[in-house]
């Protein structure tokens, strides 16, 4: 029996053992703290078994960083009605961060995100359906790191968001709405890789 719950749960455990193996091993050999401060960092943020972004942060100051964060792009097709559907999307922010223990502490800042998707449908009858969705939106990042060791940061974070979304369609009148997510639902987990 083919689960895609319990498969999607298994290559998320999997992609986490990997990072904390590797974690672990860099830890023994790994450089002073204070040589890679500053620098860069690449990793994957974790918000759901199947929501994976890729995040670069690069250091302005001391614990001062500007976020980059790829929001990985969906990419399907449904062959009944000639279905295809994809998104993407870009974040960029900034984040301070402030140490409470020597490896331990708290970062906040601000992050404007774009995203961009399309649906495109067939009814059957030769008629295609087209819809396109642009969803730009800003946040205050509030989130918490642990330092693993001087290469590897874990750290746990949400972004709490307005956000506008303009949804235009052939079938229908274009839609404007204006959402205010101020929940906790899109906590995140990420693995950074300090160099």
């Amino acid at each position: 029996m083919n689960n895609p719950y319990v498969s999607r749960r298994l290559n998320f455990l999997k992609v986490m053992s990997i990072f904390c193996l590797l974690a672990l091993s860099a830890s023994s050999n790994a450089q002073s703290s204070e040589t890679v401060k500053s620098g860069k960092e690449l990793g994957v943020r974790f918000s759901g078994f199947n929501d994976f972004n890729v995040f670069y942060k690069k250091g302005l100051a001391e614990n001062v960083y500007r976020r980059h964060r790829f929001l990985l792009g969906r990419l399907s097709y449904e062959n009944i009605s000639d279905g295809i559907s994809f998104n993407l999307g870009y974040a960029f922010g900034k984040e301070k961060r402030r140490y409470l223990k020597e490896d331990f502490g708290f970062y906040s800042g601000w992050e404007l995100t774009f995203a961009y998707s399309l649906a495109s449908f067939s009814d059957g009858f030769g008629n295609r359906t087209n819809q396109h969705s642009l969803n730009p939106s800003v946040g205050l990042v509030l989130g918490a790191f642990l330092e693993l060791s001087p290469r590897f940061i874990l750290s746990g974070e949400f972004i709490p968001s307005l956000t506008a979304s303009y949804l235009a369609s052939e079938d229908f009148d274009n839609r404007f709405t204006i959402i205010g997510d101020f929940n906790t639902s899109q906590t995140a987990l990420s693995l950074m890789y300090r160099f």
